[in-house]
Formats: C-alpha cells, sequence, structure tokens
C-alpha cells in the first residue's frame, strides 16, 4: 500500500502554531514572572533646576523566577531636556526610618561612584548611597529612553531615581571626579521626600 502525504491547510497550519505557542508559554511562564510596572515622574533638581525638560519618567519592575541575570528591569524617559546631550543615570538609597543613617539595604544594581555621604539639598539633611546605570543620550529634540537589565541584591530599598548632568566618567568620586555629579532630574517631590519603594525577593 503506498501512502501519500497530504498537505496541511491554511486552518491546520494555523492550529498548529497557535498549539505550539500555547504549549511554549506553559512551558517558559512559570521560569519568569514580572510584576506590575510602576511609573515615577521625574523633575528638575536636586543640585541644577535650570535645564529644561518638558517630560520624564522612570518605568520599573522586578522579576521573579528569571533565569538569566536580572531581577529589575528600568527605562528612563525624557523629552524636551538638552539636545545631543549624554546624561547618566542611576539611584539614591535613603534610610526612611532615621534618614541621618545609611540605608540598610545599601548595595544596588550598576555601579558606585563613591561612598555614602551625609548630604543637605532643598532643606533636608540625609545620608545618601548613589549608584549609576550607565547612560541616556537625547537627539535632536532633546528627547531619550535608555534601558537597564538589573541584578540587585533581595531586600527592600527607599529610593530615587536620578539623572546627573555628566556622561560616562563624570563622577567619580573615589577618583576625584566630580565634574558630572550634579543631580539635573529627579523622581519624588524633593530631596529625600516621597521615596519608590522596592522589594526584590530571594
Amino acid at each position: 500500500m503506498k501512502l501519500t502525504m497530504q498537505p496541511l491547510s491554511g486552518s491546520a497550519i494555523g492550529k498548529f502554531v497557535m498549539m505550539f505557542f500555547l504549549m511554549l508559554s506553559v512551558l517558559v511562564l512559570p521560569c519568569q514572572r514580572s510584576f506590575a510596572e510602576n511609573r515615577a515622574i521625574l523633575s528638575p533638581g536636586w543640585d541644577i533646576f535650570s535645564e529644561p525638560l518638558s517630560s520624564g519618567q522612570v518605568l520599573w519592575q522586578t522579576v521573579e523566577g528569571q533565569q538569566s541575570n536580572y531581577n529589575l528591569i528600568l527605562t528612563f524617559q525624557v523629552t524636551g531636556a538638552i539636545r545631543n546631550h549624554d546624561y547618566t543615570v542611576g539611584v539614591h538609597l535613603f534610610n526612611p526610618d532615621n534618614p541621618s543613617q545609611p540605608p540598610v539595604n545599601q548595595s544596588f544594581g550598576g555601579y558606585n561612584p563613591g561612598p555614602g555621604s551625609s548630604a543637605s539639598r532643598e532643606g533636608k539633611t540625609a545620608f545618601v548611597v548613589g549608584w549609576d546605570f550607565g547612560q541616556l543620550k537625547t537627539n535632536n529634540n532633546g528627547d531619550g529612553t535608555s534601558s537597564f537589565y538589573l541584578y540587585v541584591p533581595p531586600g527592600q530599598y527607599y529610593a530615587q531615581f536620578t539623572m546627573r548632568i555628566g556622561g560616562a566618567n563624570t563622577c567619580v568620586a573615589h577618583k576625584g571626579i566630580y565634574t558630572g555629579c550634579s543631580a539635573v532630574y529627579r523622581t519624588g517631590n524633593r530631596f529625600a521626600d516621597r521615596f519608590e519603594v522596592i522589594n526584590i525577593r530571594r
């Protein structure tokens, strides 16, 4: 008996593809569980208030069960900022229960430009530890976006996201380089006021 293969119809192929992706989602979803995206508004400060900014925001979400090397996704977005400019973006950590003391959890994703210290800005004084993630470059309109996939040690963090006025290698405190350290945009109401609470689970 001779067997012949009949070509699959368009509807049959469609059903096969749908079943394939359904099975794939069942296998993949248990390995990665993202939480709802959070949104924090950027506004001028802490150190420089005179630079332009039409709008700015930081979108962030934690990820559990990730098999790769990140558990926090961050996206910085600005419009109408300085044109064709390189910024350095990052985060500053605080201790809300005792602002004069270092934050309980001081390590974060990215790189630490220098040791934490007490700082006074906008009429408030608090101990702050900074971490930088990398650069954001704007176009001819002053618009720019940068995303970062970070591994952050488990713990609870009280944070304000920041954008420094300088680009790469302009804020390296342990080398005595401070030319680009000034914060030009930040989340929260003012310095050490209204934190983003980031919970990283084990």
